[in-house]
């Protein structure tokens, strides 16, 4: 039977956070645009002459996650979930600076926020689940016992400076 640690969950989550923060500083620097549970995103932007236009977009939802294959604690923090909490979120880093790195030469830049959507919910969701070695439909082997995730919607974006 699946158990998620709460307690768990929240130290692996602010691990990620902070981890994340430490390594985005030109994220820091742009607008934030907040982006709906649904996943859409108010975007501004200038038609060739010049008027301001108002419409919504699409934000894509990026996620990673990791199976482990070993004994998992649901007491205490486990030095390796630890280090793939860290992992994910520089890798996360690297991939929002980049695109707001390309978006820049193209124009004033914009993102959704990291952190939440418009109803005050949190955009970035850690998930650390601790399974066991029940086989499963998805594990037959019963090798798995647990996973590491994150989910959050991301979208960078350009206004044309004029």
């Amino acid at each position: 039977m699946a158990q998620k640690p709460a307690e768990l969950d929240k130290h692996y989550y602010d691990l990620f956070v902070k981890t994340l923060k430490a390594n985005i500083p030109e994220y820091d620097k742009i607008e934030k645009r907040s982006v709906t549970p649904q996943a859409t995103i108010e975007s501004l932007g200038f038609d060739q002459s010049g008027r301001l236009i108002v419409g919504t977009g699409k934000a894509g939802q990026s996620t990673d996650f990791v199976y482990f294959r070993g004994p998992l604690s649901v007491d205490k923090a486990d030095p390796l979930v630890e280090s793939v909490a860290r992992l994910f979120a520089e890798k996360l880093a690297v991939t929002v600076e980049t695109l707001i790195g390309h978006a820049s030469l193209r124009g004033k830049v914009f993102c959704t926020d990291l952190f939440k959507l418009t109803d005050g919910s949190p955009n970035l969701q850690t998930f650390y689940c601790v399974k066991g070695n029940e086989m499963t439909v998805d594990d037959p082997t019963g090798s798995i016992t647990g996973w590491f995730a994150y989910k959050l919607y991301l979208t960078v974006d350009t206004r044309p400076t004029v």
